[in-house]
């Protein structure tokens, strides 16, 4: 089979070269201007700048005359994503410290989180556990001798200040999935007092867009003077006590002799997300019934969010040029292209994608809920992120999942003059993998990321237009040469270490944390974490993992969405050893797995 792909893509290579359609640098600019615009409202999933930016591409696809390939004959196909969570009526909090107690007045004195668990606990007894972090890398654990097993855990907000940074540890939802690693029933918040002395007193306002679904532990922020008044009635003083933690660098958490009573009703909304499709049918009728998907993702992260890296900028339009604008610009580009020229032997698809910043939500609907049969599906081509282009290197991913797709690959850079660095697996956090998980070939086009991935900074003015142009041209190739090949691509499993983490982005370096080499069904949101595939020769498949299990402990801790998987994950280092239990057909199986290290 290889020889035969080898054989073809020589012979057909000088052809498609020579007649190269055009694929404009101030087009690809144009569109970008568009998509990333502030009317926009940087396209978060399923919201109201998503489907403006969904309209201009349907409005795109039947300009170039391609037919739509959507739900009932349209150009979208549509899919339930949670919207957004509301306050629900009977909100309260009472902290009681001997005759003493306050209620707390939502919306002011306090606010759930928008993972938060929804319900009524009383009585649970209080404690203090410090900044609520469990660091084992560098020796501290707030948590170490603290007896929390059904009770309300206060911490305070950030981390130790003579730690370097803030990093996960400080993440709201780090430490409510620690105290909920911990046993504990619930999580109480407040405002660092050393290092936020102008901090406005008040909790933190409801975040009704927050991306983790509900984590199953209620998580509440208080405001600031009332738990000093607390702390001064318990004979103890907030500020000193954060003071001295950070100035010996060692916790120093304490039961309060207090109960905490917790009424919090989150009420989740639901809208319809919505993939763009369009159809290029085939030429040949002996191949017209196989086809080639060329896709990227259009949505973004809104106004910010728990996926922004600037948590500072909550609020502001993240107006996401490069991710992806720029990948959408491009398939636009290519789409343009094949529908005004010869067509090619097989049908080509190309697919606006929503969702993926959501968990590869959408392309996983696609691939759920194909326009035609799964397994007539012969590659998929994907395009995020392609706008920042550097010394004309860029990545691609996938090329050992089929033979020849390196050579292919490596004749369509150089048809560009570009200095392509190949992976040859498809798994990754973008839209291929949701493919190549159903045994589908897959490529990948990415140039990097960047000081403005996941900011309000990554505008169209940062664009290198011409650079994006080029990439979108070698794709391009890839895709008109695949959809002419004599014989289908042939599917190939690749044994390549993969990112395991929701949050990282594509190309962000993981460092040297444990891996247990799976990947996620990010549509399963609780009840075990189900998985879509395991690496080849990682160490989940040695292990005796398999695709469609579901992770429902991790090392002795329990696992109900892909959030504890990562937690319990994050507290082994690489070479460790410890059981995984699973669901697999109604039976529970307990599974001894040795981890692997990121790259």
């Amino acid at each position: 089979m290889a020889t035969s792909f080898l054989a073809l893509l020589l012979l057909a290579w000088p052809a498609s070269a020579a007649t190269r359609p055009e694929v404009a640098a101030g087009d690809i600019q144009g569109r970008v201007a568009h998509l990333a615009s502030d009317a926009m409202e940087g396209r978060g999933t399923g919201s109201p700048g998503e489907r403006l930016a969904g309209d201009y591409i349907a409005g795109e696809f039947e300009r170039l005359g391609l037919e739509p390939a959507g739900d009932d004959g349209g150009w979208f196909q549509g899919f339930e994503v949670v919207s957004a969570r509301r306050l629900g009526e009977g909100a309260g909090l009472r902290l009681t410290l001997g005759e003493w107690y306050r209620d707390f007045e939502p919306g002011r004195d306090f606010n759930p989180f928008g993972f938060s668990a929804g319900g009524e606990w009383k009585d649970l007894p209080l404690v203090f556990a410090g900044y609520g972090v469990s660091d084992a890398e560098r020796g501290y654990d707030d948590y170490a001798g603290l007896e929390v097993a059904g009770k309300a855990v206060l911490v305070l907000r950030h981390q130790p200040r003579e730690r370097e940074g803030l990093g996960a540890p400080a993440l709201f939802t780090t430490k409510a999935l620690n105290a909920k690693a911990h046993g504990a029933a619930a999580l109480l918040v407040v405002t660092d007092p050393l290092n936020h002395p102008d901090d406005p007193d008040a909790a933190l306002p409801f975040d009704p867009h927050a991306e983790e679904g509900d984590l199953g532990i209620p998580a509440v922020h208080l405001r600031l003077s009332l738990v000093e008044a607390l702390f001064r009635l318990a004979g103890r003083d907030l500020e000193a006590t954060q003071r001295a933690i950070d100035t010996a660098g060692a916790p120093a958490s304490f039961a309060l002799d207090g109960t905490v009573s917790l009424a919090a009703s989150i009420e989740r909304s639901t809208v319809t997300a919505r993939n763009v499709v369009a159809r290029l049918g085939g030429a040949d009728p002996e191949r017209r019934g196989e086809a080639v998907v060329v896709g990227a993702h259009y949505d973004h992260l809104g106004r910010g969010g728990s996926g922004s890296l600037a948590p500072e900028a909550l609020g502001e339009i993240h107006n996401g040029a490069d991710d992806n604008a720029s990948g959408t610009s491009g398939m636009l580009e290519v789409a343009e292209a094949m529908a005004s020229s010869e067509r090619p032997r097989r049908t080509v698809y190309f697919v606006a994608f929503s969702g993926e910043e959501r968990g590869l939500l959408g392309s996983a609907h696609f691939v759920a809920h194909p326009p035609q049969p799964v397994e007539s599906l012969a590659a998929m081509v994907n395009m995020d992120m392609i706008g920042r282009l550097r010394e004309d290197r860029v990545e691609v991913s996938g090329v050992d999942t089929s033979p020849g797709f390196r050579a292919l690959v490596e004749g369509a850079a150089a048809g560009e003059g570009l200095a392509p660095a190949l992976s040859g697996s498809g798994l990754g956090p973008s839209d291929h993998q949701s493919f190549y998980v159903a045994g589908i070939p897959v490529l990948f086009f990415f140039t990097g990321t960047h000081r403005d991935y996941h900011r309000p900074s990554d505008d169209a003015d940062r664009i290198e237009a011409e650079g994006a142009a080029r990439v979108a041209r070698a794709a391009l190739r890839c895709v008109r040469d695949l959809a002419d090949l004599e014989s289908r691509p042939e599917y190939v499993r690749v044994a390549a270490p993969h990112r395991e983490d929701p949050h990282a982005g594509a190309g962000v370096p993981a460092g040297g944390r444990a891996r247990l080499g799976v990947m996620p069904d990010y549509t399963q949101e609780s009840g075990g974490m189900r998985l879509s595939d395991v690496s080849p020769g990682g160490p989940a498949e040695a292990g005796g993992l398999k695709g469609g299990d579901v992770v429902v402990a991790l090392g002795g801790q329990a696992v109900d969405t892909v959030y504890d998987f990562m937690h319990a994950l994050g507290r082994f280092k690489p070479g460790d050893e410890t059981e995984v239990v699973v669901l697999r057909g109604g039976e529970r199986l307990g599974l001894k797995v040795k981890l692997g290290g990121t790259p």
